[in-house]
Order: structure tokens, then C-alpha cells, then sequence
């Protein structure tokens, strides 16, 4: 699944993620700052804690519940802000996929948000389209090749294998603040090599149901994933207590009432 969402965020709520994502480049000078790893600094607590209230507000989890007919879990581990600079190459990701560090099965779904505008000057993303369906299996072979020579994403040539005979397009869509993809852990991307004459930031919001969840988060027990109660604001709490939790509602839904 690879979806292009355009205008979806209001004008005002760009600009109040944009002073974020700014704030964390002030406050954390990586060019990759995990929210958990902010929320866990006390120093940049309150910058996590603005985030995670962005996302509640945002819309995001409404689309989300949409697309995947359950309620949300912000895995805020994997939600990552990425900065590019010009002519730095580790801001780059070459060809890859989500699955490969959360798990092949299950679903978890990444909301790409840029605060700046992508596509022309500053790099957005590519992914491989191919024109039918390919199999799961192939990507995961192919994953499993990448792993065992020792790699950390695919080559070309990799990529061409994996998808077969199927036509493959390759779609480097621009974006504009405002404007956001959504794809799953399955979307075959990489970081757009062409373009390098403009800085971008832009945050990944990673997102799972707590009765479908990635192999990985189901038994992790050092992942953490926020949520918002039926009442009250959202909560952080481990991401395997939330499986487990889900998992007993369908355990006692299922049993039949005496």
C-alpha cells in the first residue's frame, strides 16, 4: 500500500509541527532523533511530549482507523525525525523495507509528514511500483539475501529480483507542507538519489493495531507505543502489554456466555 494524501493537514497545524521538528534539531543536533529517545531525555521531554500531542490532534489516527478498521498505537520507538542536508550522504537510506525491523507479518502503517517542500530541490522518497501484486515471500527472500552477505538495504539489481517479471515503476511523487504519504512495512523505498540542493525535515510516524502487530512488536518487550483511552488523554505503555491485552478481549469475545 502507497498512498499520496494532499492537503491534508491544515496550514496552522504544518507550522506547529514544523517549530517541533525544529525544536528537536535545536535540542538534539542528530539527524535522526527517535520520539522515545526524546521522551526518555528530560531535557527533551516536553518537545516528545508536543509531538505525540500533534499526532493525537492531527487527523492522522482518524485515517488510520479507516484504513485498518481498529484504533491506533503510535509506536513511538520507530517514530522517527529525519533531517536531510545537502551533500551529507548518512541522511540518505538507500532502497528498503519496513518490515525488516518490525516484522514480516502483521501490519504496521508509516504516515511520511514533511515540514518543507520535497521533490524538486530537497530529496522526498522513491519507491518500486511494481504494476500487479507481488509476493510477500519474494521481498522477504530477498531480505533474507540482503541479510546474509552482510548488507543493510537492497541493490538494484536486488530490487529487479524480487519483483519478478512484474513491470516495475519507479515513483518519486513531490510534496508540499501539508501533503503526506502513507505506506505500509511492505512499500519498497529509498531516500529520492537524484536531488541534493536543498534541505528537508520531515517526521515518520510509525502506526499498529494492537490486534494485528508486527512479529517484532509482539514480542519485544523493550518497545513502547502510545494510545488514546476511550476517556482521558493518551498514554505510553509497553507495546506487548497492549498485544497481550488485545489478545484476551478476542480470548473472552470468543468464549460463549454462559
Amino acid at each position: 500500500m502507497i498512498n499520496l494524501h494532499r492537503s491534508a493537514l491544515a496550514p496552522e497545524r504544518v507550522s506547529a509541527l514544523a517549530e517541533l521538528l525544529e525544536q528537536v534539531a535545536n535540542a538534539a543536533p542528530e539527524l535522526k532523533s527517535s520520539v522515545r529517545a526524546l521522551f526518555g531525555d528530560p531535557a527533551n521531554r516536553p518537545v516528545a511530549i508536543s509531538i505525540i500531542d500533534w499526532f493525537w490532534l492531527s487527523g492522522i489516527p482518524e485515517l488510520y482507523h479507516r484504513l485498518a478498521g481498529h484504533s491506533p498505537a503510535l509506536l513511538v520507538d520507530f517514530t522517527t525525525v529525519r533531517r536531510h542536508t545537502p551533500g551529507r550522504q548518512e541522511t540518505r537510506v538507500g532502497w528498503h523495507i519496513d518490515a525488516n525491523f518490525v516484522g514480516f507479518d502483521g501490519a504496521m502503517i508509516v504516515f511520511w509528514v514533511p515540514v518543507d517542500p520535497v521533490g524538486e530541490h530537497a530529496p522526498g522518497l522513491e519507491f518500486a511500483v511494481p504494476a500487479e501484486p507481488v509476493e510477500r515471500s519474494a521481498i522477504e527472500h530477498a531480505w533474507l539475501d540482503v541479510k546474509a552477505r552482510s548488507a543493510s538495504t537492497f541493490s538494484d539489481a536486488d530490487v529487479a529480483v524480487m519483483h519478478g517479471d512484474a513491470a516495475l515503476e519507479y515513483w518519486r511523487p513531490s510534496l508540499q507542507p501539508g501533503d503526506f504519504l502513507v505506506f505500509d512495512q511492505w512499500a519498497v523505498h529509498r531516500t529520492d538519489p537524484r536531488l541534493d540542493a536543498a534541505a528537508r525535515t520531515a517526521i515518520e510516524f510509525r502506526v499498529f493495531s494492537p490486534e494485528n502487530p508486527p512479529s517484532r512488536i509482539a514480542r519485544d518487550d523493550r518497545l513502547s507505543a502510545a494510545v488514546q483511552p476511550t476517556t482521558g488523554d493518551w498514554i505510553i505503555r509497553p507495546a506487548i502489554e497492549l498485544v497481550r491485552d488485545a489478545a484476551r478481549l478476542r480470548a473472552d469475545s470468543a468464549r460463549p456466555s454462559a
